[in-house]
């Protein structure tokens, strides 16, 4: 098992849609994941890829390493910028271009202001929207250049 030290310096920010599909899983405040919600149906949960599961941030984790939930969300934007950083990728399909970074944390990829402003922004003038594959589990992100709309069978 993994340590709740480890856990929260090694956490990645994973967006996550509200609400899903059957009845939720109702946990007690010390084992409830960290959830930021961002007020437009999605969240931002606290995740370790440990390979064949995901391991999340829950309560107890932040306390018992003395951590707030502001000094995670900032610690797990960083993983992500640095996640990043090693595995995007931005490769060309049929008139669009599609950011893929290893298949869990493509849709994460919008919590990373400085990327679209930065690195993608300066190289493709992205329009990003999220599509989603499989139901609030699964996205992919797909851009146009030049900030033309995605016609609806793009999507």
């Amino acid at each position: 098992m993994i340590s709740s030290s480890d856990l929260c310096s090694s956490a990645i920010a994973y967006l996550k849609a509200e609400g899903g599909p059957g009845p939720a899983l109702e946990l007690r405040p010390p084992n409830e994941p960290i959830l930021r919600s961002l007020g437009n149906g999605l969240l931002t949960a606290y995740a370790v890829d440990g390979g064949e599961t995901f391991y999340l941030v829950q309560r107890r984790h932040l306390s018992e390493v003395g951590l707030t939930e502001s000094e995670l969300h900032k610690r797990a934007l960083t993983n992500l910028y640095n996640l990043a950083r090693k595995r995007l990728e931005v490769r060309p399909y049929q008139g669009i271009y599609v950011v893929l970074m290893g298949g869990n944390f493509e849709a994460s990829l919008l919590l990373v202001d400085s990327l679209w402003d930065e690195s993608l922004w300066l190289i493709w003038r992205p329009t990003a929207l999220p599509r989603p594959l499989q139901p609030a589990t699964c996205w992919h992100f797909v851009m146009r250049a030049h900030r033309q709309e995605l016609p609806n069978s793009a999507l």
